[in-house]
């Protein structure tokens, strides 16, 4: 069994030849952040479909980059190069796997046009993150306990779990952008809005204002539709506008404090640890 234990690290990487059209594959829980393999690379011809289940990573893929949080699907799409910022992956816990959509032949063991109609379905996808479900969870779950066992009918349960993972998958992805659909104009314009003023001190009371709402009903219908409460996705933006300024030397602290809203270093800290679970001081000692 391919599996690594060490202080702060557990992992499983799961066989290549269970489930025809699966290149690679794992299971990981870090402590502390590392180098662990996230230099710059891509995986040819295959899609890596990756599930945080806890903590937050930060990656990019060519010239975009992602935090992405627990409770999110990463998708890196075939020959696209992408790896951790700095080649740093943070504590967290996480799924992955690479696999190759051909119909000839065909992903495990489907019939051609069944995977022909897979191919085109991930070929529509047009989000790098959404978020997941409990099911996908579960089919991951699923998947590697089959890949632990390697024995009997594991190979079986292995390509059922993995296609039932594919289409989890897709059904988050399609979950999402049918809330994105049914976002209100209300909302839409708010958030536009907050991203213009995100790094100035505004009261909730204006984004509400400029959605026509009154605050409580503000609050509701934010939380409803974005997932997060007004100030908690003000918080998330100025944090990720944040690391990205800490991977410049060039700016102190305190300066990347007050461009991203906060009247001080302090108070920036303090959110940022929340947010994060470790100072800015420590965020730029690790990611440069």
């Amino acid at each position: 069994m391919a599996s690594t234990q060490t202080v702060d690290r557990i992992e499983f990487r799961w066989p290549r030849t269970l489930v025809p059209g699966v290149v690679h594959g794992g299971w990981a829980r870090l402590d502390r952040a590392g180098r662990y393999g996230l230099e710059p690379h891509d995986h040819g011809p295959a899609y890596e479909l990756c599930l945080i289940v806890s903590g937050a990573v930060d990656w990019w893929v060519e010239d975009e980059v992602y935090e992405v949080r627990a409770g999110d699907v990463f998708i890196t799409r075939p020959h696209e190069r992408h790896g951790g910022v700095d080649a740093v992956l943070q504590p967290s816990e996480l799924y992955w796997t690479g696999f190759i959509l051909t119909d000839d032949p065909p992903i495990a063991g489907l019939s051609r046009a069944e995977a022909d109609r897979l191919k085109r379905a991930f070929s529509a996808i047009d989000e790098r993150k959404f978020p997941s479900d409990p099911g996908l969870t579960v089919s991951f779950a699923g998947l590697l306990a089959a890949m632990r066992q390697r024995k009997g009918l594991a190979p079986v349960a292995a390509r059922t779990s993995f296609i039932q993972l594919l289409l989890d998958a897709l059904r988050c992805y399609e979950t999402a952008v049918q809330r994105r659909r049914e976002r209100s104009s209300e909302i839409k314009a708010a958030v536009r809005w907050m991203h213009a003023h995100f790094d100035t001190d505004y009261a909730i009371e204006e984004a509400a204002a400029v959605a026509g709402l009154s605050v409580t009903r503000f609050h509701e219908r934010f939380r409803a539709e974005i997932g997060l409460s007004p100030g908690a996705w003000r918080t998330r933006k100025r944090v990720l506008c944040a690391k990205a300024m800490l991977r410049d030397r060039g700016l102190s602290i305190t300066e990347i404090a007050m461009r991203c809203g906060y009247s001080t270093s302090q108070y920036f800290a303090t959110a940022f640890m929340k947010h994060t679970g470790g100072s800015p001081s420590a965020y730029r000692d690790r990611s440069c």
